[in-house]
């Protein structure tokens, strides 16, 4: 388990190193395992979705779901780095939910 957790890690140092070497700003490192990620040093953005069918219906049933449709993801905030500014807020992904402009 020791191997498999190290291996684990050593995948988001060396996406963190390549994303350096090439001048960039922000890695996204996907949906899952927020803690691990926070220890790491992440931060949370907020993640929009769109949704669209053709059938007026449907987005109009989409749009009333819209509340179940999503989740609250609260991301934990770690302070790893000495001298580092403090993170953002943990943001809510449930937040001004993009389904509401398909509804009409």
């Amino acid at each position: 388990v020791k191997q498999d957790s190290d291996l684990y890690f050593s995948s988001f140092y060396t996406m963190i190193e390549e994303a350096e070497e090439q001048g960039l700003t922000e890695v996204h490192l996907g949906q899952t395992a927020y803690e691990v990620k926070a220890e790491l040093g992440a931060t949370c953005s907020k993640l929009y979705i769109a949704v669209y069918h053709r059938w007026a219906w449907v987005r109009w049933v989409l749009f009333k779901l819209r509340g179940l449709l999503t989740t609250e993801v609260v991301f934990p905030e770690r302070q790893v780095f000495r001298n580092a500014p403090t993170p953002p807020k943990s943001r809510r992904s449930d937040d001004n939910t993009p389904l509401a402009e398909l509804a009409g």
